[in-house]
């Protein structure tokens, strides 16, 4: 998976306006036609109308990483349930829900779109943790 950080959810991680512990985030499918920018403040553009329904993400856990030199946000896989339709998924941000449009925080871009075939969908954000901080 390519992707990267959003500016505004770095530095809300950086001032603690954003709490990887006690905030709540969720996960966002979007189109493959969407063209998100790291310089987007939030999720108010009809391009991140999400493909179902966003999932709460669980299991968040900070990690120091003494062997890379980061610190690892980690998170549980969401799981989408099926969705159907001809739309394919083209990637998932990561956002805070701040009760409003949300504050973006990682966008990862699929390698290759997925084409609902109502299934559930699994992202796999532990393999390469949600976030990286480099110290």
């Amino acid at each position: 998976m390519a992707g990267f950080n959003y500016d505004v959810g770095m530095y809300g991680i950086a001032t603690g306006a954003i709490d990887w512990v006690s905030d709540t985030f969720k996960a966002r499918l979007i189109s493959v036609s969407a063209t998100p920018s790291r310089d987007d403040v939030d999720l108010s553009d009809p391009m991140y109308d999400p493909i179902g329904d966003d999932q709460i993400l669980i299991t968040l856990t900070p990690a120091l990483d003494t062997v890379n030199h980061r610190t690892k946000f980690q998170a549980g896989d969401p799981t989408f349930p099926p969705v159907g339709g001809l739309i394919q998924i083209g990637g998932c941000v990561l956002y805070k829900d701040d009760g409003g449009d949300g504050v973006p925080i990682t966008y990862f871009e699929f390698d290759d779109p997925i084409t609902p075939i109502g299934v559930p969908i699994m992202v796999d954000l532990d393999a390469l943790g949600a976030l990286y901080l480099n110290h």
